[in-house]
C-alpha cells in the first residue's frame, strides 16, 4: 500500500482544528453570562461539545479520504483500518482532551452537579463504539466487494490469447499459408520460432513437428490450424 501523505493531511487539517476549538469556546460563551455557566447547563454543554466534536470528525474523515484519493488510490480495507481509522481516533483523542480541560476549568469556577463527568465519559465511550463499528463495517464491506470482483473476473471469458503476440504471429502465418498442409505448416512455424502452447511444452514437446508426430496432438493441431484460418 502506498504511503499516506501525512504532510498534506496536516496542512489541510489546520483550519478545521482551529474552527473546532473556536466553535467550542463560542458555544459556551453564547449560553453564559460573563463566561460563568448556570449549574443546570453542564449536561447541555457536554452535548454541545460532543456535537461539535462529531462534526469535526466528519471533516477529518473527508480530508483523509481526499488526501488518499488525490494520489489516485482507491478505498480499500487496508486504507480504512491502517490510515483512516487511526487518524479519526487520534483526532477524537485531541478533541476529548480539549473538552476535558474545559470541563475542568468550569468545575473550578462553578459548583459542578454530580454525574457530569460520568455523563461525559459515557458520551465518549458511545462515540468511540460508534466510530469503531462504523469503520469496521466499511472495511469488511470493501473486503467483500474485492472478493466478489476477483470471483467475477475469474468467470469472464479468457480473451488474453487474442492479445498474445505468439498467437497473433501463429495465426498470421497460418492464414498466409492456407494452401499447405499441417505438417508443412508445423515446419514453417518452427522456422519462424513460434512457440508451442505452454501446456504442450509442459508435456515435453520442443517443436511443432515433434508434437505433430504424436497422433493425439496431431488432431489438436489440425483443429487449431482450422480455427486460425477462420480467425480475423
Amino acid at each position: 500500500m502506498k504511503p499516506f501523505d501525512q504532510h498534506l493531511f496536516e496542512l489541510e487539517m489546520r483550519e478545521p482544528i482551529q474552527r473546532m476549538r473556536r466553535e467550542m469556546i463560542e458555544r459556551r460563551f453564547q449560553d453564559s453570562t460573563f463566561g460563568v455557566f448556570p449549574v443546570g447547563s453542564s449536561v447541555q454543554e457536554v452535548d454541545k461539545d460532543t456535537s461539535v466534536l462529531r462534526e469535526f470528525l466528519e471533516e477529518v474523515d473527508k480530508v483523509c479520504r481526499g488526501v488518499w484519493e488525490s494520489d489516485g488510490e482507491p478505498n480499500t480495507p487496508e486504507f480504512v483500518r491502517e490510515e483512516l481509522r487511526p487518524r479519526i481516533f487520534a483526532a477524537l483523542s485531541d478533541g476529548e482532551q480539549i473538552i476535558r480541560r474545559q470541563l475542568g476549568a468550569w468545575s473550578l469556577s462553578n459548583s459542578a452537579p454530580p454525574g457530569v463527568l460520568e455523563y461525559f465519559e459515557r458520551k465518549m465511550l458511545d462515540l468511540k463504539d460508534d466510530l469503531s463499528n462504523r469503520y469496521e463495517i466499511e472495511a469488511t464491506r470493501l473486503g467483500k466487494q474485492a472478493i466478489k470482483v476477483n470471483k467475477d473476473s475469474r468467470k469472464l471469458p479468457i480473451s488474453s490469447k487474442s492479445h498474445d503476440p505468439e498467437v497473433a504471429k501463429r495465426r498470421a502465418i497460418v492464414r498466409s499459408n492456407r494452401d499447405i498442409d499441417a505438417s508443412d505448416l508445423c515446419e514453417t512455424l518452427d522456422r519462424s520460432s513460434v512457440r508451442l502452447p505452454a501446456k504442450w511444452q509442459e508435456a515435453g514437446f520442443k517443436s511443432w513437428r515433434d508434437a505433430y508426430k504424436e497422433p493425439k496432438y496431431r488432431s489438436r493441431i489440425d483443429v487449431l490450424f482450422a480455427k486460425d484460418r477462420r480467425s480475423d
